[in-house]
């Protein structure tokens, strides 16, 4: 004979249903902990002390997914199927080194540093063989007179870049001489001639005398604009001021895009790096920071510049970008490539972007009309009546058309 199980009343299958639920939401919670707690340990290891990025504004929240063309990964860019992760370069590789010590100074010839990196490629293009890359990074970088630089540069970097296991690519962009300096076109034109010779996912628009000191702090692609410097040693390693972008500044191409890149009409040191800020801004983009445990430089000693624009003017362009954020940038920018070659360790490009003018100072700021004087009053017949001094008796005289003159 069976033996029948009596059915449970409702009290009881209440009692049952309540049981079974508190497991359940057990579980979750022990899931989600474990979770919580493997992200927590990767942050660390990037950033020993740091909880994650410093997010300097969203001021309309704009979602990346809003953005035409933006990929919307939790980590990085990637053009590899999910099928595919297995072969993808670890997101940490055991290859860095962490905390750097740096000489600022290098007596290294092109040569010798050429031959410390075999394996780059013609045109300073490297990516790793052992796994694929999780990002094509292309850096830009502005270029003037400084030589020295540049191959302290390519000494430090290439190792770093290579150690991070990224698909990279270096871009020297140097003005002509005979002009003054303008890093807003020749970052655009740079960035304009890339996208025509090159794949890429984002660019890295990096000033020549920053050296990274923590290797932890990854050249990959971001999500979103990342603000790759704002601790500098000439600055005690703290940002000096919010709105701070230069140095080393990362965009998703479409990003960078649609900010319409740099402006084109700062001539002279400073202002585009603020005015792209403001870009950023406008657009409603989210930018991101590391935190100060690898957000380091140090910066290369280098002649103090100076403004060739007035101030004033750098001033007003960073208050008016919202009505030039359209016609002021890489959609418009002229320029003409005079040469283009492959050094081993960098592709250059160097460019003609026209000339300074004081004529163009005004674009931003129009002199305001002259206002009326007490010189000048206008009377009830709206004749224009004529006040002049004398100096000798310190008296006022006034003459009309209809007045004898004394």
């Amino acid at each position: 004979m069976f033996t029948m199980f009596k059915r449970p009343g409702a009290s009881g299958r209440v009692r049952f249903y309540l049981l079974i639920s508190g497991i359940a939401i057990i579980a979750i919670q022990m899931l989600v902990m474990s979770t919580m707690e493997g992200t927590r340990q990767y942050i660390n290891i990037v950033n020993p002390g740091w909880t994650g990025f410093h997010i300097s504004f969203n001021s309309s929240q704009k979602s990346i997914s809003k953005i035409p063309d933006a990929q919307s990964n939790q980590s990085d860019h990637t053009t590899l199927e999910a099928e595919e992760e297995s072969l993808l370069c670890p997101l940490l590789p055991k290859e860095l080194e962490g905390r750097l010590s740096i000489e600022v100074n290098s007596s290294s010839l092109l040569e010798e540093i050429e031959k410390r990196n075999p394996d780059v490629l013609p045109g300073g293009h490297w990516k790793p063989r052992d796994c694929v890359s999780r990002s094509r990074v292309l850096i830009i970088l502005p270029y003037r007179n400084r030589w020295e630089h540049l191959l302290r540069w390519l000494e430090h970097y290439h190792p770093i870049l290579q150690r991070q296991k990224l698909d990279y690519r270096i871009v020297v962009v140097e003005q002509t001489d005979g002009a003054e300096f303008n890093k807003g076109r020749i970052m655009n034109a740079g960035y304009a001639e890339a996208v025509k010779m090159f794949s890429f996912d984002c660019v890295i628009f990096h000033d020549i005398d920053m050296l990274l000191e923590d290797d932890r702090n990854i050249y990959s692609c971001p999500i979103q604009p990342r603000h790759l410097s704002p601790g500098v040693d000439t600055f005690k390693y703290k940002l000096p001021y919010w709105a701070l972008v230069g140095g080393a500044l990362a965009f998703p191409k479409e990003h960078f895009e649609l900010v319409n890149g740099y402006t084109n009409a700062l001539w002279g040191w400073g202002g585009e790096d603020d005015e792209m800020f403001q870009r950023l801004d406008i657009s409603g983009v989210t930018l991101e920071r590391p935190g100060p445990g690898v957000g380091r430089y140090k910066m290369m000693k280098h002649t103090k510049r100076k403004y060739t624009m007035p101030y004033k003017n750098i001033a007003c362009a960073i208050k008016t970008v919202k009505r030039r954020i359209k016609t002021d940038g890489l959609s418009t920018v002229k320029y003409d490539v005079i040469k283009k070659g492959d050094f081993r360790l960098f592709t250059i490009i160097l460019v003609d972007v026209g000339k300074y003018s004081k004529e163009e100072d005004p674009i931003f700021c129009p002199t305001p009309a002259p206002k009326p004087t007490n010189a000048t009053v206008p009377t009830q017949q709206s004749k224009t009546v004529t006040m002049t001094t004398s100096s000798s008796k310190n008296t006022t005289t006034v003459a009309t058309k209809d007045s004898p003159r004394r």
